[in-house]
């Protein structure tokens, strides 16, 4: 998955700079929000807020990102100065469930020493958005060697080496970022169809592995599109040839004038 390249400056945030930030006035989530999304979007970035995952609210994204060139996202969950962690694990697994990178943005609140390390942390300093630490991102590929991919393809008769599985698996995984992807920053056709007025398109990488998984089923479809040309070309033939006949009838009743 592609991860997204913010466009925040670093900083390390030290007990002096902590007391600096304490002695601010209290920042509201909403407050946090506005922030970040005018520096992102001041930045070229999309976002959006309050989208919801697996089709129910259970849990809202505070903030998407995107970037619309590379299709690259993550997801921000913003702590205001009087909120607390308590949704926090359910909140965060949602996040990670859908985005490759995931933030946690606060002003004065210090995270938590259960959160995962992959989890980025976004601090609000003089009205500025910084990164205090980066988020990461683990392939779920990652968790098995080379050689296990490739004796488990021999013993089922399978003579594919593991690194072109591998490959394919990350370019379906690219699949799904590109569908998330138009749910959160497509456009929606606005006549009632299933179809986006605006959207972004798989590569066309993306495009032969998706048709090769299901390379039967393209076929079947292409037989059935091959039998409708056949069938239109017939009916064009029948219609050039009656044109023809009717045009050497024509020519015979008017004897050739």
């Amino acid at each position: 998955m592609q991860m997204m390249k913010l466009p925040f400056g670093r900083k390390f945030i030290s007990e002096e700079v902590m007391a600096e930030i304490k002695a601010e006035d209290n920042m509201t989530g909403d407050a946090i929000r506005t922030v970040i999304v005018s520096e992102a979007t001041s930045a070229g970035l999309l976002w959006r807020g309050e989208r919801n995952v697996r089709g129910y609210n259970e849990h809202p994204f505070d903030v998407a990102l995107g970037h619309e060139r590379t299709l690259a996202m993550c997801g921000i969950e913003i702590k205001g100065d009087t909120d607390n962690f308590s949704r926090l694990p359910a909140q965060l697994s949602a996040y990670q469930f859908t985005f490759p990178s995931v933030y946690i943005a606060v002003h004065k609140k210090e995270i938590p020493d259960w959160v995962s390390k992959d989890i980025g942390i976004l601090r609000i300093i003089g009205g500025k958005v910084f990164v205090e630490v980066q988020a990461s991102y683990t392939s779920p590929l990652a968790i098995s060697t080379e050689y296990e991919w490739d004796v488990i393809m021999r013993q089922n008769g399978l003579g594919v080496h593991y690194k072109r599985i591998r490959d394919n698996l990350k370019i379906l995984n690219g699949v799904r970022n590109n569908i998330i992807f138009n749910r959160f920053f497509g456009e929606l056709a606005e006549d009632g169809m299933k179809r986006y007025k605006k959207f972004y398109p798989l590569t066309m990488e993306e495009i032969r592995v998706v048709m090769g998984w299901d390379l039967l089923e393209h076929y079947k479809n292409l037989e059935k599109d091959v039998s409708s040309l056949e069938k239109r070309l017939k009916t064009i033939k029948a219609i050039l040839a009656i044109g023809a006949n009717t045009k050497q009838l024509m020519f015979d009743m008017t004897g050739g004038e």
